[in-house]
């Protein structure tokens, strides 16, 4: 679970402040980041959590750090992180990312063996 460590309720109550300085109803971000008005509801009052991939969507949208979003720091404007690699990230990329920590920790393995021996062809 990724906000399992964190206040779900915070969180909900942080995207719901910045979907309303935007103007939005929970339908129109829905629509703006792909998802049903029933999970923003849901992520707004605290009873379910985004994937991964919508967590990026959502910091894409607002234009904020995923520190701010998930209530790590209350600096909308935090620097986001310097590493070339982070901010280089596909969506494809976050969704194999997704993907992969939804796996036992045995298929985990045989995927980074897999991609090994991918790489050694």
């Amino acid at each position: 679970m990724l906000l399992m460590k964190l206040n779900l309720k915070q969180f909900g109550a942080r995207l719901r402040s910045l979907r309303e300085d935007k103007g939005l109803n929970m339908q129109q971000l829905a629509n703006a980041i792909g998802v049903s008005n029933a999970a923003i509801c849901k992520w707004e009052n605290g009873t379910a959590e985004p994937l991964i991939t919508n967590l990026y969507v959502l910091t894409e949208f607002f234009n904020c750090s995923a520190d701010f979003l998930l209530c790590k720091t209350d600096d909308f404007d935090a620097p986001l992180p310097n590493d070339p690699m982070l901010l280089t990230v596909t969506n494809n990329e976050v969704q194999l990312l997704d993907t992969y920590r939804k796996l036992s920790e045995s298929k985990q393995k045989l995927l980074r063996n897999t991609a090994k021996s991918w790489l050694n062809e």
